[in-house]
């Protein structure tokens, strides 16, 4: 599995670059660091997590459920690395067939796992967006409703 590299400085940041690739085969990237404020291009992709929230009682009681199937494999320099099945579909939606993507995206540009990392990326988010080339905006697959 893919261990993360800590960052080293305060504004830097971790880009996800989207390898290319054919429609069946397997997501591949590889994570580049960059600083912020430098001359780097990127697209930062905001996308729906795949959560949904329900009432279930008549006291308001909220339950989150999650569809226990979200989780697909990509590589991650040659390694494998777990991402949510909504983030999966629209990076295959994304890839080019013949070059590669710079993007921002959360899940993966920040280490989930790290308590000390994760607080400081997340205060650098308004900074992330406003400096991105465009924001992507990603609200889930066509459903039957909409």
């Amino acid at each position: 599995d893919y261990k993360y590299k800590p960052i080293k400085g305060s504004n830097k940041i971790r880009l996800v670059e989207l390898l290319p690739g054919g429609p069946s085969e397997i997501i591949r990237i590889d994570l580049l660091v960059a600083e912020l404020d430098s001359d780097v291009e990127y697209d930062a992709l905001s996308y729906e997590w795949g959560l949904s929230a329900r009432s279930s009682s008549s006291v308001g009681v909220l339950n989150i459920s999650v569809d226990l199937t979200f989780f697909r494999h990509i590589l991650c320099h040659g390694k494998q690395m777990g991402i949510m099945n909504s983030l999966h579909v629209v990076l295959l939606r994304l890839r080019h067939e013949s070059k590669s993507l710079i993007l921002w995206t959360d899940a993966i540009c920040i280490n989930q796992d790290d308590e000390e990392e994760k607080p400081q990326q997340l205060m650098l988010m308004g900074k992330i967006y406003s400096q991105a080339k465009a924001v992507l905006c990603w609200i889930g697959e066509e459903k039957n409703q909409t």
